[in-house]
């Protein structure tokens, strides 16, 4: 795309507990994927998401599957359907789906897809494992073309939705279409079971080379998360004011105000 910027960043939510609450939260804060270049929410009742913009997708309602997960894959092919509607895709660089029980750093998107290199114009796809796992899931501009074209005509024909999570699907869909896939270890960190219900379930949060961290279902838990993410991320920009020469100083003067929020401008 000629001139698109960076990230496009989207959510499914449910238009009543603790999700819409941290949506809510999330975008009050202009964070989360509010703090991507543009964002998309979508939701079975749109009414019920004030202030938050969304956009109706019909029931979000999911039978479990196998394991512990939700044989989602119809609801998010829905959103899909809506994401290449709404075309906002077609204007960036990369498109993000996050959970959003997932504390996502967009910030830390940027730098970890600057670092890597990776060509936005080559279909390819990121996870951060063998298997895709659905908090964060990252598609390039390329990748996203093809989707558009073939996720419900080759994917969901070939493949049929039956009894499985969408990031199951998904992985295979991009199997069945050859698309390259890049792992990064650090795209989210994901709280075990045991660990999620603790008190100090956000320690993991310190660890600023992740992305994001998943799941926080609970507003306490999820706060602690962000707060210990900001401090690590001020830490780390703190170390380089201290080591940077005087021609350096104004442009991390300027990330440290981004970073607490009062340098963004208004949508």
């Amino acid at each position: 795309p000629r001139d698109a910027s960076e990230l496009y960043c989207w959510l499914v939510t449910a238009s009543h507990g603790y999700e819409l609450e941290l949506v809510k939260e999330n975008f009050r804060q202009e964070r989360h994927i509010f703090g991507c270049d543009r964002s998309s929410v979508f939701t079975d009742n749109s009414s019920k998401t004030w202030p938050v913009p969304s956009k109706e997708i019909g029931p979000l309602k999911s039978e479990w599957a196998l394991g512990d997960s939700l044989a989602n894959t119809e609801v998010f092919l829905r959103a899909w359907d809506a994401v290449f509607a709404e075309e906002l895709w077609a204007r960036h660089l990369w498109t993000v789906k996050v959970d959003p029980s997932c504390v996502f750093m967009p910030e830390r998107m940027s730098q970890h897809i600057q670092r890597q290199g990776w060509q936005t114009t080559e279909p390819v796809y990121i996870k951060n494992a063998l298997n895709m796992l659905g908090p964060v899931e990252v598609f390039s501009f390329g990748a996203v073309a093809i989707m558009s074209k073939l996720l419900r005509s080759v994917c969901e024909v070939g493949m049929g939705t039956s009894g499985t999570g969408e990031d199951t699907f998904l992985d295979d869909c991009m199997g069945w279409l050859h698309m390259p896939t890049h792992i990064d270890s650090k795209l989210f960190f994901s709280l075990d079971d045991e660990t999620k219900n603790r008190a100090n379930s956000a320690d993991c949060c310190r660890d600023d080379t992740f992305v994001g961290y998943h799941p926080y279902t609970q507003r306490w838990s999820y706060e602690r998360c962000v707060e210990l993410a900001n401090r690590s991320d001020a830490g780390g920009i703190a170390t380089e004011l201290h080591e940077s020469s005087d021609s350096q100083l104004t442009v991390l003067f300027f990330r440290v105000i981004a970073q607490v929020g009062l340098a963004k401008p208004k949508q």
